[in-house]
């Protein structure tokens, strides 16, 4: 009796401690940040709306002026964060637009060699398409190995 209750408590702390751990893990969910921003411009759209709403009541005298500038500073800094909160977010779109540009620019295309000197002989690498001076054994862009001199059509070097 005194080994299962023992037992049983050991259960009770682990599930105890593992709470936050699982926590975590279910909270991490992907955002699509053009959703957010989407989101965030409609919220917007309706915070101007009670505005005009507020605003054309307060003309038919159906709001007092202290309530009217009362709720109107409210609603002026809801906007004017939900306006903030959108530029953070299209921020961070941006950010993740470049960093997918410089991925898809590095990805599988060779440097070839910026400045080339008009007074080598240059051939292109059959396997990547880079280019490299006629006496290199290796392809400076994918590191093949080829002939140092080129073959020339009927059979003579």
């Amino acid at each position: 009796m005194v080994i299962a209750i023992g037992v049983l408590l050991a259960l009770m702390c682990l599930g105890v401690a593992a709470i936050p751990f699982l926590r975590y893990r279910h909270s991490r969910q992907t955002v699509d940040p053009t959703e957010v921003i989407a989101g965030l411009q409609g919220q917007r759209e309706l915070i101007y709306k009670e505005l005009i709403t507020l605003e054309e009541s307060s003309r038919a005298g159906a709001v007092p002026e202290l309530e009217f500038n009362a709720v109107s500073e409210t609603l002026h800094r809801r906007a004017a964060e939900n306006l903030w909160l959108q530029h953070r977010w299209e921020e961070r779109l941006t950010d993740l637009d470049e960093a997918l540009e410089a991925i898809i620019a590095g990805a599988g295309i060779p440097r070839q060699a910026e400045e080339t000197d008009p007074g080598q002989s240059y051939v292109q690498c059959p396997e990547c398409g880079a280019k490299a001076m006629i006496d290199d054994t290796v392809c400076p862009g994918c590191g093949a190995e080829r002939e140092s001199t080129p073959r020339v059509p009927g059979g003579r070097a």
